[in-house]
């Protein structure tokens, strides 16, 4: 007996975060598409792996990835309408750091730059509106307000679960 091939507009390989967002993503558009994964669809060792991670817009690689990341941000927020539960929480993220670090100077220029909204303590300020960061000698923070947290394998789970892709492992 000889199986009958079967043939898919897309094909994506090693469904992580980003693989398992593509997958649903052309699915939804119409296309049929295929998601090969060598492991569990949720599974200990993968990158996504965990409970939770922090996502924040107000990014301290650059400005150059904020388009990227409120494309990103809107996908979880889709995903939270049409999922049984919340997987992403919109609490805001806290950035923290020395005033003139690198990093803290690049998320200054990411929420200026976009002028998403955002709160920017000075050290002074910092101390009596979060308390819990008492020793922050010469630190800042900038709390990024479409930050939030992910609920990393309920989110996979979501892709996984979803009726128009197909996930070969």
């Amino acid at each position: 007996m000889t199986a009958m091939a079967t043939f898919y507009d897309f094909a994506v390989i090693d469904l992580g975060a980003v693989g398992a967002n593509i997958v649903a993503g052309l699915a939804r558009s119409g296309y049929s598409v295929v998601g090969v994964e060598q492991n569990a669809a949720v599974n200990a060792t993968a990158g996504y792996a965990g409970e939770s991670r922090l996502f924040r817009v107000a990014y301290h690689e650059g400005p150059e990835y904020i388009d990227a990341l409120m494309y990103s941000r809107e996908a979880w927020l889709r995903m939270n309408r049409t999922s049984h539960s919340p997987v992403f929480l919109p609490t805001s993220v806290v950035s923290l750091g020395h005033s003139d670090s690198l990093q803290m100077e690049r998320v200054a220029e990411a929420v200026d730059q976009f002028r998403n909204p955002h709160t920017k303590l000075g050290s002074d300020e910092l101390i009596s509106v979060l308390p819990q960061f008492r020793n922050v000698d010469g630190d800042v923070a900038i709390i990024d307000e479409l930050g939030g947290c992910s609920a990393q394998n309920e989110s996979f789970s979501f892709f996984c679960t979803k009726p128009h892709p197909t996930v070969r492992r």
